[in-house]
């Protein structure tokens, strides 16, 4: 490989992405080794949360760098120099995408805090269909429900859990409403 070859396959593995993939990753391995221990109190749905995704983000940090590492390869037996998004070879970062996507996930986290698992993740995939996927109102509806509703009873049920009530006064007792946000 010449050296122009050999910049441009480092400057795809080493792509903004991919390195938020890996340190998300080892995020995730480090929780995870400290639910593992023998004085973790957690209780089984916290290791399966970290499981599951520790599992995703490997698979996702995997998907990138085959696609780098293969589009390297097909630039090198084509010849063709990788395009970039810039002359000086930076990537372009989408700033309004980055805030799109923040404040979307910090409204789904205080939607759940305020009105609880049930009614805070159907309001949020509500907003998420109808803003971000531009549903009409009944499409995202019935996905709000199956996604808010369906999903965290049936994972409930499944794991004996209580679900988050959240922090609205009390309308359907132990499911929404009546929360006391635990001291931190």
């Amino acid at each position: 490989m010449n050296g122009g070859l050999a910049r441009s396959w480092a400057r795809r593995l080493l792509s903004v992405p991919i390195a938020v993939e890996a340190g998300v990753l080892a995020w995730f391995i480090l929780l995870l080794s400290e639910a593992l221990g023998p004085g973790f109190r957690g209780g089984r749905f916290i290791i399966a949360t970290l499981l599951l995704g520790t599992a995703l983000v490997a698979v996702v940090l995997l998907r990138d760098v085959a696609a780098a590492l293969l589009s390297s390869v097909a630039a090198r037996e084509t010849g063709e120099t990788p395009v970039t998004t810039e002359e000086d070879g930076q990537q372009v970062v989408a700033w309004p995408l980055v805030a799109a996507a923040t404040a979307t996930m910090a409204g789904f986290f205080a939607s759940i805090v305020i009105l609880g698992t049930v009614l805070g993740i159907t309001f949020a995939a509500w907003v998420i269909l109808r803003w971000l996927s531009k549903l009409n109102a009944v499409r995202a509806a019935i996905g709000a429900l199956a996604v808010g509703v369906v999903l965290p009873v049936v994972f409930a049920n499944l794991l004996d859990l209580n679900l988050w009530p959240g922090l609205i006064p009390r309308i359907v007792p132990d499911w929404i409403g009546g929360g006391l946000l635990p001291p931190l």
